[in-house]
């Protein structure tokens, strides 16, 4: 008889922050502004989701990425911007 074992994956990194060019003419800066806000808003939301995926693990699965609860909570309870 198959044993089935279901398997949940947490992602908890990070991607980096989107890059950003600063050309030379003011037109050309503003619209490439403009443009890099959606990839920014990306950006800081993944972050926040992933920082508050870490109150769904249990101490165990915290132990073994070497968090304590109360570190989890500190990093979850920072502003979005940090």
């Amino acid at each position: 008889m198959p044993c089935t074992v279901a398997h949940q994956t947490i992602r908890i990194s990070l991607p980096p922050p989107p890059a950003q060019a600063a050309p030379d003419w003011p037109l050309l800066r503003f619209l490439d502004r403009l443009l890099a806000a959606p990839a920014l808003c990306l950006w800081l939301y993944r972050r926040r989701r992933g920082r508050r995926q870490l109150l769904d693990l249990d101490d165990r699965l915290l132990h073994d990425i070497g968090l304590t609860r109360e570190q989890a909570e500190a990093i979850v309870n920072r502003p979005f911007w940090r």
